[in-house]
């Protein structure tokens, strides 16, 4: 059962690393987003 703000911030993210070639700091802190929001 995905969200769709943390899928819409990954997939967020994703765009921008790839858009960059480099691992962005945005990446970093949706996925920890993610998971603060699946333990909540």
């Amino acid at each position: 059962m995905s969200h769709p703000i943390s899928s819409l911030l990954t997939m967020k993210s994703f765009f921008y690393s790839r858009r960059r070639k480099t691992p962005s700091h945005a990446q970093f802190v949706s996925s920890m987003l993610i998971i603060v929001h699946l333990q909540n």
